[in-house]
């Protein structure tokens, strides 16, 4: 019999995240791209929101294809007036 607990220890922790990140309100989802009679998963982006630090030629590259895309991206920046070191997002 085959141990898979590393298997699925390893895809339950790319669909688990910390609290702290629940206001991104997001759907994980993993498959195996080889595994046999696996169903397609259609899931088309509404709305793009970049890191903040993320490199300026990935952040054009990015905006290119959303713009190809016709979906709205957003860049996060730290809110200065913000007591708790949040981010907001910018629409570019």
């Amino acid at each position: 019999m085959d141990d898979l607990s590393l298997v699925f220890l390893s895809s339950f922790f790319c669909n688990i995240k910390h609290i702290s990140w629940s206001y991104e309100n997001e759907f994980r989802c993993n498959t195996g791209a080889t595994a046999e009679g696996m169903p397609y998963v259609s899931a088309a982006p509404k709305e793009i929101y970049i890191g903040m630090n993320c490199m300026s030629s990935y952040t054009d590259r990015i905006i290119k294809i959303a713009n190809a895309l016709e979906i709205p991206v957003y860049k996060m920046i730290f809110d200065e007036l913000s007591s708790n070191f949040n981010l907001i997002f910018k629409k570019l």
